[in-house]
């Protein structure tokens, strides 16, 4: 209902309004799915929701592409592409966009060093609130890859930034002018004998009204095991700084320790919690095998 008007939908069309209807649901029982005197409904529902003091659709919509959030928002995760729809329901004065850079690359072990090959730095976190878009206006965005891992002897790969943007022009970067949230990734780790460290994004480069860093890589220990790979950052804070032990580098964990637990010898961090679906891993652990190549870094 909006207004005086009953609006009928069949799947996402509109198909009946009724106008100068005034009457309410009556104080009593709400029935989904049947009535217990008339019987029920013999199939599957899903994605109910009971919206009061708001027309949720008043034409033909788009449906949602993800599940409805606590309060009725829907939540949408995107891990690929570079162009999205903007929804016909958008409401610019209430939503929430945010993104995560690539992790850094482990870097690999010089042959013949006495240092063992360091981690890697975690992704930055940033996040834009109540941001103004045109409903079903296409947008831009770039979903920062993960740094490769560093062959004997090379440098692991810098992450990649992630950003959303406002449209699909000025949006060739992080630095474009149409980016309204943007993270920058961790840097990759140097493979030479002083086992320089990868470094977490900066938050301080990345775009949005709320930014986290990454954490930093551990250094790699002298003929011990390499170093683990930083945890990216996430909605609660920071990502963890990894450490090294003698016998193996631990990867730490994502947003202030609320993502997936770093890996150890030569294993990935554990799925993060942060958003479910596996999303906000910790970085990644070190390896104690000699001249081996590093790991790669989280998405």
């Amino acid at each position: 209902r909006t207004g005086t008007s009953l609006l009928f939908f069949v799947f996402v069309y509109l198909k009946k309004t009724c106008t100068s209807w005034t009457y309410d649901i009556q104080q009593g029982a709400v029935w989904v799915g049947g009535d217990s005197g008339l019987g029920w409904f013999n199939g599957w529902m899903d994605e109910v929701r009971i919206s009061k003091g708001i027309a949720r659709w008043t034409a033909n919509f788009t449906p949602p592409t993800g599940e409805y959030g606590p309060d009725g928002r829907v939540t949408t995760f995107i891990t690929s592409g570079t162009t999205w729809t903007v929804p016909s329901d958008w409401n610019s004065s209430r939503n929430t966009i945010e993104v995560i850079g690539g992790g850094g690359g482990g870097g690999g072990t010089v042959s013949g060093a006495t240092r063992a090959a360091s981690g890697a730095g975690g992704g930055a976190y940033s996040r834009a609130v109540n941001v103004s878009l045109t409903p079903s206006d296409s947008v831009a965005y770039a979903v920062g890859a993960a740094g490769a891992r560093g062959a004997n002897n090379d440098t692991g790969g810098t992450g990649g930034d992630s950003y959303f943007c406002n449209s699909t022009s000025n949006c060739a970067s992080i630095a474009g002018s149409a980016v309204v949230a943007g993270a920058k990734g961790g840097t990759g780790a140097a493979a030479n004998d002083l086992g320089a460290i990868g470094v977490g994004g900066a938050a301080a480069s990345g775009v949005g009204t709320v930014k986290y860093s990454g954490g930093d890589g551990s250094l790699g220990m002298v003929n011990r095991s390499s170093g683990g790979g930083g945890g990216a950052a996430g909605p609660r804070g920071t990502g963890e700084t990894a450490t090294s032990t003698a016998d193996a580098g631990r990867g730490g964990r994502g947003g202030a320790g609320y993502g997936g637990t770093g890996g150890a010898d030569d294993t990935a961090g554990s799925a993060g919690s942060e958003w479910g679906l596996g999303l906000g891993r910790g970085g990644g652990g070190g390896t104690r095998k000699p001249e081996a190549t590093g790991g790669d870094g989280g998405k």
